[in-house]
């Protein structure tokens, strides 16, 4: 099986179908974890593949990581997988494009397939190579789980997955700026990430707290284990670099997993978890061993985000030149904070954007929104012609 082929969804569910195991929603996410999914590098697969696993990159275990994630929890729902693909790519439709009439109900099972292997693909896509050596595929893979619980909830409740798994990114991102407020040592770059993380918040629709403390956050509204440890996981893995568990840190997660309702055994679970998987893994993950992991991510995702928009000048300069709207919001923010409204424009402007340009697909992947400040900081820098409106075009072959 291929998992960069058409038709590879086809096969896997032959083998989910052959599979005996009828593991609980728990252990999936503890098998997950094991295999790195949880953690935005998966170096196993969560169903054993018979052969060619060792030829398959990182990318490809991630696609197929997600979809048996999915399916495993969907199958926990239906005791089977008749009508999954189906099912998933409904689930996909609104929650990509809110709540409109999904057109999947209407496909036989090859051409629901077919679409799902497009969606899981952009789903897990990164168009820039430099995101797939650094931390920041990590933290950004690793919101992936999302989709997971997200689905969840739809297979449970059959509402609009949207308002869910918005609201859960928006808990998930205030959780990591807080986590990374913990740090025992932080650097320049440290309050760099720090101030990134709050901007991405601040171009995020729900309504911030008013001040960034875990007391703040809305933990009533999680009620599975899966989602409470799961943020215990991602807010273990931001401290990676001082696995020695300074007692600052020790007791922010101890104070986090009071507030998600989990014992101090969870703690325990989720940094022998965390610690195994690093020792195990560091000589095929380098980025693992980096001294200064969060300033690694914040140095790498701005490389990256500068050399998208440089590789991708002219189209951009093409697309926000023809909205004057954009031109004067981006122009105006640096060097005056944009309300809310504002900033909502130029969020939605810059997504609409980002859709018809594949290599920043990036931007509308789960976690994306943690690069948009960046975004939004570098076009201006990076495409000055743009918002220069006494700029004579006096050597067009620069253009």
């Amino acid at each position: 099986m291929n998992p960069s082929s058409t038709g590879w969804i086809a096969k896997q569910i032959l083998l989910l179908k052959k599979s005996k195991t009828r593991d609980t929603i728990i252990q999936c996410y503890n098998q997950a974890r094991n295999t790195g999914f949880i953690y935005g590098v998966s170096v196993d697969l969560i169903t054993p593949q018979p052969h060619f696993i060792h030829t398959w990159t990182l990318e490809e275990k991630t696609k197929v990581n997600l979809f048996d994630a999915l399916a495993y929890t969907y199958k926990n729902h239906h005791n089977n997988l008749e009508y999954f693909s189906q099912t998933a790519l409904t689930f996909y439709e609104k929650l990509l494009n809110g709540d409109q009439d999904s057109t999947s109900k209407t496909q036989d099972e090859r051409k629901s397939q077919t679409n799902l292997e497009k969606i899981i693909h952009t789903r897990i896509k990164t168009s820039d190579s430099v995101l797939k050596k650094n931390f920041s595929a990590v933290l950004i893979n690793a919101l992936l789980y999302i989709d997971v619980l997200a689905f969840q909830h739809y297979s449970e409740t059959s509402a609009a997955p949207r308002p869910y798994a918005t609201n859960l990114e928006f808990l998930i991102l205030n959780v990591i700026c807080i986590a990374v407020e913990q740090k025992v040592k932080k650097s320049g770059q440290d309050q760099l990430l720090l101030d990134l993380f709050k901007k991405s918040l601040r171009y995020h629709k729900n309504k911030l707290p008013s001040s960034l403390h875990l007391e703040s956050l809305a933990f009533k509204n999680l009620t599975k284990t899966t989602e409470k440890k799961y943020i215990l996981d991602v807010a273990s893995l931001l401290f990676y670099d001082d696995l020695g568990w300074h007692d600052k840190q020790e007791h922010f997660l101890y104070k986090l997993a009071k507030h998600l309702d989990l014992s101090a055994e969870n703690v325990l679970e989720a940094q022998e978890n965390l610690r195994l998987f690093i020792e195990k893994n560091r000589a095929i993950i380098p980025y693992f061993n980096t001294s200064y992991p969060l300033k690694h991510f914040y140095d790498q995702t701005s490389v990256m985000v500068h050399t998208l928009i440089l590789r991708n000048k002219k189209r951009l300069l093409q697309e926000i030149i023809g909205s004057k709207d954009l031109v004067l919001l981006l122009g105006k923010s640096t060097y005056k904070e944009l309300s809310k409204e504002e900033r909502k424009k130029v969020k939605t402007q810059l997504l609409d954007i980002c859709k018809g340009v594949p290599s920043l697909a990036i931007f509308l992947l789960p976690g994306g929104s943690i690069l948009l400040p960046l975004l939004i900081h570098y076009i201006p820098e990076l495409l000055p012609s743009a918002f220069d409106e006494n700029r004579i075009e006096d050597n067009p072959e620069e253009q």
